[in-house]
């Protein structure tokens, strides 16, 4: 499982490429790899999310496996946001990252992408055996906050095809997130109900 799910991750990199090299990226296609690979970005962040609840509601089938692959995946997001950095980038500045500092006062989009990417920067630095061990309970407190950087992301998302005034793809990403969110929640509100409606001795 999880070669497929790393072909899975690998692959819209792979076919970026290729259409890149077959100049099929359509007329502007320095927005079209941006979008790619940010896009990408979100998807595995949105899967990464959903993992736990899928083990949960089909515990019989191979699906309970995928927790045990959240933190590579975790990873191959972070892999995809660092090359969307790296193309904005080359596109945007010929990589002088200086740049940056300009950006980050005139276009809000941009500071909210490295927000996001410092937050995963964090995360992906504590993705391993000897932080988890040194974190104890803290390490699963801290990337908790994996669902705040996916929201950041879909800000960022939104706050740039706000000057296109199309938001059609942000919502589907908030509406996915907002599921998910609603799926974790979910067992809390149970076990309150259900202790609610016990019986008191």
């Amino acid at each position: 499982m999880g070669a497929s799910l790393s072909l899975w991750a690998v692959g819209p990199l792979v076919e970026l490429t290729i259409r890149l090299a077959l100049d099929a990226l359509g007329a502007n296609p320095q927005e079209e790899i941006l979008r790619g690979l940010g896009r990408q970005t979100l998807v595995i962040l949105c899967f990464v999310l959903a993992m736990p609840a899928l083990a949960r509601r089909y515990p019989q089938t191979g699906l309970r496996q995928l927790v045990q692959y959240r933190r590579a995946m975790g990873l191959w997001a972070f892999a995809y946001a660092c090359v969307h950095l790296l193309a904005y980038l080359q596109f945007e500045h010929d990589m002088a990252w200086s740049a940056i500092w300009g950006d980050l006062w005139r276009r809000p989009f941009v500071t909210v992408g490295l927000l996001c990417l410092l937050a995963m920067t964090l995360l992906a630095a504590t993705s391993n055996r000897w932080s988890m061990r040194w974190l104890g309970q803290r390490w699963k407190v801290l990337h908790r906050l994996s669902w705040a950087i996916v929201l950041l992301g879909i800000v960022h998302y939104a706050l740039h095809k706000a000057g296109k005034n199309d938001f059609t793809q942000p919502i589907v990403f908030l509406v996915i997130w907002s599921g998910l969110l609603l799926m974790r929640l979910k067992p809390s509100w149970l076990v309150q109900s259900r202790q609610k409606a016990s019986p008191t001795p």
